[in-house]
C-alpha cells in the first residue's frame, strides 16, 4: 500500500529533474547561440575570396582588386592577396608601375614599364631642343630644333648666318638703299654699297656714269645718269642693277647733280603714305627725314592734288613737285665708289 508521503517524495523527485532539464536546455541554448558580425568586418583588410566569421561561418568577401588583377587562384588560401586570373599570360598578371616611375631619368621618346609594356614618356626638353630624332634608339636625348628665321635673323642685316643648331639659315636685306647687303655674308650685319662687294655696278646701255667729288662732299658715291621714265618706271630700273634714284642730302650734292644732268631729273624723294592729305608729308627714299630742301618759292604746291613726285631743276637746282607721271631724266646713285 503506497502511503500519501511516498506519492507526495515522488512527486518532488519527477519536478526537480524537469527543473534541471529545463535548467541545462536553458544552459545550452545560451552558450551555442550566436550573433555573426557584418561582412564589412569579417572582409576588413582582406582583398577578396571566402573568409570565417566570428560564428565560424563561411562569408566571401567581394573582390576589390584592381584591373589587370583579380581575386587570385591562391585566394582560398590567402584571402587578401591578388593574383591574375587563371590562364592569363604573366604581363597581363603584372601590376603596371606609375608613368613617372617607368620615365624616371628619361625627357622623352618611348620605353617600356615594369610589366614589359611600351610607354610613351612626355617630352620634357626645353626650348630650343625637343624629344630627337633619335628618341626611339636613346629615349632621353633632347634633340635641337631651330628656331624661326626671324628670330635668328632678329639683329642681322643681311646675308647667311648660322643658328642655334648650326644651320645655316639666309635673312632678308633690312639694308636701306642707298646701302645693300654686303656681298659674300662676310660680315652679315653690315650694310655695304649697293652694286656688290665695295665695287661699282657697270653703267647700263644708255646711261653715262660720273663720280662724286671731294669738293661736292659726295666722293664715293656714283652717278648714272640714263634716259627719260615716269618716277616709278625709273626708280625700278636705277634698282635693277642695285642702285636707287639720286639723293642729294646737301647743298654741294645738289649742286653737283644739277651740274651734270642735261635736263630735269627725278629726285629720290616720296611720301611713305602716299599722300593722303592736301599736302606730301616728304622723306628721302632710304626713310630719313628731308634734313636739307631745295624747294622754289610756293613749292610744294600739289596742284590738282596729284603732284606726288619731286624733279630738279637743272637751272637753279631747285626742287618742284610734279605729277609722277610725268617723265622726267632718270639719276641713280650708288655709295660705291666710282670706277
Amino acid at each position: 500500500m503506497v502511503t500519501r508521503r511516498a506519492l507526495w517524495a515522488a512527486g518532488l523527485t519527477v519536478a526537480v529533474a524537469a527543473c534541471s532539464q529545463v535548467s541545462k536546455l536553458d544552459r545550452f541554448e545560451f552558450v551555442d547561440a550566436c550573433l555573426p558580425e557584418s561582412a564589412d568586418a569579417t572582409c576588413k583588410g582582406v582583398a577578396c575570396g571566402p573568409r570565417t566569421n566570428n560564428c565560424g561561418e563561411p562569408v566571401m568577401c567581394p573582390d576589390t582588386c584592381t584591373a589587370p588583377d583579380t581575386c587570385g587562384d591562391n585566394a582560398s588560401k590567402q584571402a587578401n592577396l591578388c593574383g591574375c586570373t587563371p590562364g592569363d599570360s604573366p604581363t597581363k598578371c603584372c601590376v603596371p608601375e606609375a608613368l613617372d616611375a617607368s620615365c624616371k631619368g628619361l625627357e622623352c621618346g618611348g620605353t617600356t614599364n615594369n610589366c614589359g609594356e611600351p610607354v610613351m614618356c612626355p617630352d620634357t626638353c626645353t626650348a630650343p631642343d625637343t624629344c630627337g630624332d633619335n628618341a626611339k634608339k636613346n629615349a632621353n636625348a633632347c634633340g635641337c630644333v631651330s628656331p624661326d628665321a626671324a628670330v635668328t635673323c632678329a639683329s642681322v642685316a643681311c646675308g647667311t648666318v648660322t643658328d642655334k643648331c648650326t644651320l645655316s639659315v639666309a635673312c632678308p636685306s633690312t639694308c636701306k638703299p642707298l646701302y645693300g647687303c654686303a656681298i659674300g655674308g662676310a660680315a652679315s650685319n653690315t650694310c655695304g654699297c649697293t652694286g656688290g662687294a665695295m665695287q661699282t655696278p657697270p653703267a647700263p646701255d644708255g646711261c653715262t656714269a660720273y663720280s662724286g667729288e671731294a669738293q661736292y662732299g659726295n666722293e664715293g658715291r656714283t652717278y648714272y645718269v640714263c634716259g627719260s621714265f615716269e618716277q616709278p618706271k625709273g626708280r625700278a630700273f636705277c634698282q635693277a642693277f642695285g642702285t636707287d634714284l639720286a639723293q642729294p642730302k646737301t647743298s654741294l650734292q645738289n649742286t653737283f647733280l644739277a651740274s651734270i644732268v642735261p635736263a630735269n631729273p627725278w629726285l629720290g624723294i616720296e611720301d611713305p603714305s602716299g599722300c593722303p592729305g592736301a599736302t606730301c608729308a616728304f622723306a628721302w627714299l632710304d626713310g630719313t627725314e628731308l634734313s636739307f630742301t631745295n624747294f622754289a618759292f610756293g613749292e610744294p604746291s600739289n596742284n590738282s592734288g596729284n603732284e606726288h613726285c619731286i624733279e630738279l631743276n637743272r637751272f637753279g637746282a631747285q626742287w618742284n613737285d610734279v605729277p609722277c607721271a610725268f617723265k622726267q631724266l632718270v639719276v641713280c646713285e650708288t655709295t660705291c665708289p666710282g670706277p
